[in-house]
């Protein structure tokens, strides 16, 4: 049985529900938790035709089989995460490196702009997350 939750990105397998049948039943009843990342959105200021490197992992979080939570980086080595762009921003370039994203102003551009990004964990069942990148680009200073 599989009972999703919607607090947050948690999702629970339960399974084996219920006695062994055996003795005191201290073997009966055990519960797995999937892994799930839960991935936080970012904010970041940076100035026309500037670049900004963004540790976009930092915040993101997993939820263990164990039922707590932990860093996503302290969790997985960044080689064993995937980290593409799924949104491209529309004012300006972005590049991945490992668990870096960075965002370049296009030249003569201030205003709001975003991307997309997503994380899975390679060679797992692990359910892949996105979360957006939010970026004011300010005029430079004249």
């Amino acid at each position: 049985m599989r009972i999703s939750v919607g607090v947050g990105a948690l999702a629970l397998a339960l399974t084996g529900c219920g006695s062994d049948g055996g003795g005191s039943g201290d073997q009966g009843g055990k519960g797995a938790v999937e892994r799930t990342l839960a991935l936080m959105d970012d904010q970041q200021r940076v100035a026309a035709g500037d670049s900004l490197d963004v540790e976009v992992l930092d915040n993101d979080s997993v939820t263990l089989e164990s039922g707590e939570r932990a860093g996503l980086l302290a969790a997985y080595d960044p080689a064993e995460l995937t980290l593409t762009i799924d949104t491209e921003p529309s004012n300006g370039s972005v590049s991945v490196s490992s668990a870096t994203v960075t965002y370049t102003a296009r030249d003569g551009y201030a205003g709001e702009d975003e991307l997309t990004y997503e994380v899975s964990v390679k060679g797992t069942d692990v359910p892949a997350a996105t979360a957006v990148v939010r970026i004011t680009v300010t005029a430079p200073a004249s």
